[in-house]
């Protein structure tokens, strides 16, 4: 059995949950969001938060 850090769990859950907010995102799950969620609507969470941190990164 190996550790899993809670936090990371959690983020990894609602990752691909559209209506779970998974809060701030770094530029790697921000990228795998983007992709998971590239036919979501514009009311997807994870899709707006991979949204707000690609754009932040210029």
């Amino acid at each position: 059995m190996t550790y899993q850090d809670p936090q990371q769990l959690r983020l990894y859950q609602n990752l691909y949950d559209c209506l779970a907010d998974p809060g701030e995102l770094d530029i790697i799950d921000a990228m795998r969001a983007a992709e998971i969620h590239l036919g979501c609507s514009e009311r997807c969470h994870p899709r707006r938060r991979a949204q707000q941190r690609i754009a932040a990164q210029g």
